[in-house]
């Protein structure tokens, strides 16, 4: 079963053979440096390399109208906590190997 094949099947409730591989939110530059650091060849791309399906991501904003604008609310050596475009509160460790890590949303009333 391919990819379109797997996706219309879910869609339509039906039997499908396996459950879908799609990469939701991306896979970090650090993530893909430390994995070949790891082992993975060079030049092969993780999504041909793990297998990932095949998705079309059509250009659609689904963020917020208009955009929180980026504020810096703590920074040292280590990490810089902020609030992204999104009103997300996030901490960046400045360590490119690791991610971040949201602390918490801003709700507007």
């Amino acid at each position: 079963m391919n990819s379109r094949e797997l996706f219309l099947n879910i869609m339509h409730f039906k039997r499908v053979d396996r459950v879908p591989l799609w990469d939701l939110e991306g896979i970090s530059l650090g993530t893909i440096y430390r994995w070949y650091t790891q082992g993975l060849p060079i030049g092969v791309s993780p999504y041909d390399y793990f297998g990932f399906d095949r998705e079309l991501k059509l250009p659609i904003d689904f963020g917020p109208i208009p955009r929180f604008p980026p504020k810096v609310l703590e920074e040292n050596d280590e990490y810089v906590i902020y609030i992204n475009r999104w009103g997300f509160v996030e901490k960046k460790i400045k360590d490119i190997y690791l991610g971040k890590s949201w602390l918490s949303i801003l709700l507007l009333h």
